[in-house]
């Protein structure tokens, strides 16, 4: 998301591959949106949710290029 809260990028990760296994993963992001284009430099809000126990983290990151 944008500082603004515009939704910038979904991914998900369905049960039974192996980003979805309990434990750590390191999910990598190529600064693109969801239309392919290449994102701003600024700040943006990463929402990491676990749909199965509700479980939600936020994180903010910078994008400089």
């Amino acid at each position: 998301f944008t500082l603004a809260g515009e939704r910038v990028l979904v991914k998900r990760y369905e049960a039974g591959t192996p980003q979805a296994d309990i434990g750590s993963h390191i999910v990598s992001w190529d600064g693109r949106n969801n239309a392919g284009t290449l994102v701003r430099d600024g700040v943006y809000v990463v929402c990491l949710i676990v749909d199965r126990t509700g479980e939600e983290v936020r994180m903010k990151v910078a994008v400089l290029k």
